[in-house]
């Protein structure tokens, strides 16, 4: 049974599009009456895709760089833009969480506050340290939750290390060694790493049985939430192409997902 909200939960909910959009002050925006040339011109030094258009001090309409190729650069960018409709707008207070699920539709946004334009996202946007944040909240609820699964199977937590190589059982040991030296030791799980615990998880029968999954499906569905981690530690792009924003969102919901499994495990009754 699905309990109340967790402290991520009520953290995640905080983080929304006005902490990863790009404000009005800082947008390029074009008068109605400026040439289409002059405005291709403007987004191909800048690199940008799209701009929004103010006519009668009101920003309601936008152009697309793509759209603008291969117009006569006479044309005035009033003649060329595109209205800002409901299905290009979404408010400050959207959640990442929703804001995924709508990239997946399209590619950018325009952020309204209080019924006007006050800012702009797109998709580029979700390798910003906010959205970072998100996967690193989550991606560390469900490191506890596995860890607390693997101590519940191995008491003795030394035990779980017949699934880690034996170069990475020598570096924990020492580790160990180390930390007492220098009475600083603590319990052997906080020194495991990701990429140990999901070793360890994959490779234990019990703990694959417990989530419902079979051994090739637990390489499968695991094994890459090390290289998700690694991203977001290391501040690395969680995307490279506008093709991964779809696969951004699906890491997100394996994510949601294995730690409701994980949390379910840990405390049913």
């Amino acid at each position: 049974m699905r309990r109340g909200k967790t402290c991520v939960d009520k953290i995640a909910s905080f983080l929304t599009v006005r902490m990863m959009m790009t404000p009005k002050s800082e947008l390029c925006i074009f008068k109605s009456e400026d040439s289409v040339s002059y405005a291709l011109s403007v987004m191909k030094e800048n690199n940008y895709d799209v701009a929004p258009v103010e006519t009668d001090g009101v920003l309601d309409r936008f152009v697309e760089k793509g759209k603008l190729m291969g117009k006569l650069g006479s044309l005035t960018c009033v003649k060329v833009a595109q209205f800002i409709t409901i299905k290009n707008i979404v408010s400050e207070h959207t959640s990442i969480e929703n804001l995924l699920s709508l990239f997946c539709q399209q590619d950018f946004f325009f952020v309204i506050r209080q019924g006007e334009v006050a800012g702009i996202i797109t998709y580029a946007d979700l390798n910003k340290r906010v959205v970072k944040t998100l996967f690193y909240l989550l991606v560390s609820e469900l490191e506890e939750l596995l860890i607390k699964l693997i101590k519940h199977r191995f008491p003795k937590i030394e035990d779980c290390l017949k699934y880690v190589s034996p170069k990475r059982r020598k570096e924990l040991q020492k580790t160990l060694i180390e930390a007492k030296k220098g009475n600083t030791e603590i319990s052997m799980e906080h020194y495991l790493c990701i990429s140990d615990i999901i070793t360890i998880i994959s490779k234990d029968v019990e703990l694959i049985k417990s989530f419902g999954f079979t051994k090739s499906q637990a390489r499968k569905i695991l094994n890459p939430l090390v290289e998700l981690r690694n991203r977001v530690v290391h501040q690395r792009s969680l995307i490279t192409s506008k093709e991964e924003k779809v696969k951004l969102k699906e890491k997100y919901g394996i994510l949601r997902d294995l730690t409701q499994r994980a949390r379910n495990i840990v405390f049913e009754d």
